[in-house]
């Protein structure tokens, strides 16, 4: 037990120190946009859009809307997140067993 959790924060540290070592490798937005190279600011733009495309983003922070095909995202709220004026229950109590999630399956 002791090792995994060596182990666990031993990955995590080396994950951090290589995303710490990339950002400082690359330009900030301020520099590419206040008068630095244009290409390195549109290369930005174009990393940030696939790396929002690639890992998902958008399947938990856009809004679905209904259409005759069921819910699809609505992609003129991309990424704005939960709609404020939409109001979500009480999750349900769980009991003493061995469940952590509950889930609902609608059809």
């Amino acid at each position: 037990m002791k090792n995994r959790f060596r182990i666990s924060i031993g990955l995590m540290v080396l994950a951090l120190s290589l995303m710490t070592g990339c950002e400082k490798s690359r330009p900030s937005i301020a520099a590419a946009s206040n008068g630095g190279d244009p290409t390195a600011l549109a290369e930005r733009i174009r990393r940030g859009e696939y790396l929002v495309k690639t890992i998902g983003c958008n399947d938990c922070h856009t809004p679905l809307k209904m259409t005759d095909k069921g819910p699809v995202p609505d992609m003129s709220r991309m990424l704005s997140g939960h709609p404020e004026s939409l109001k979500m229950p009480r999750p349900p109590q769980l009991g003493d067993g061995p469940w952590g999630w509950v889930g609902e399956v609608r059809q």
